[in-house]
């Protein structure tokens, strides 16, 4: 299987909500309670891939490079975005990234052409200085690869939030670019 790295369509958009919503029922790697709907979502995916916010999916596709063949899409995979970390302005030169992998392709290697691919793009991107993660304590799989790429853990929010039946802290990790 080959993974290509793309910036998401409007036609991609159930896919993407089928890949958070499982995050969202099945984990604390989000915090939402609820699950959405691709209508619901339709301003998210809309508010990226302009500015200094892409929206990058890594689409599955059949065969191998060379194979003389043109390989059909298979699947969406996972995705990536940084989205504003705040809505004042003075925030803008900082952008909170997010990925989220649909479990029947992790520990592929996914997350991480994800990952090299959003801070390329972050770091050809003159307005952008600063990513942050918020990633929920515990979540071992997030942190490691965050720390691969240099992210720093600069901060916890202590018992910030509720899920799950339990109070959980969230950690910030950052990276300038």
């Amino acid at each position: 299987m080959v993974v290509s790295i793309r910036r998401a369509a409007e036609a991609d958009l159930p896919a993407l909500t089928e890949i958070y919503n499982d995050a969202v029922v099945s984990s604390t790697a989000t915090l939402d309670l609820v699950p959405w709907t691709a209508e619901q979502r339709k301003d998210w995916l809309l508010a990226h891939n302009k500015g200094s916010h892409p929206l990058l999916v890594a689409e599955l596709f059949a065969g191998e490079p060379g194979d003389g063949m043109r390989p059909a899409a298979l699947t969406i995979a996972g995705y990536a975005s940084l989205s504003p970390l705040f809505p004042m302005a003075a925030y803008a030169a900082s952008a909170e990234l997010s990925i989220y992998i649909d479990r029947k392709y992790r520990k592929r290697g996914i997350g991480r052409q994800l990952m090299s691919a959003v801070l390329e793009t972050a770091r050809k991107d003159p307005q952008l200085h600063m990513v942050v993660s918020k990633i929920t304590a515990g979540n071992a799989a997030s942190v490691r690869l965050h720390e691969v790429y240099g992210f720093q853990k600069t901060g916890v929010l202590r018992e910030i939030a509720w899920k799950c039946g339990q109070r959980l802290d969230v950690e910030i990790y950052q990276l300038a670019v």
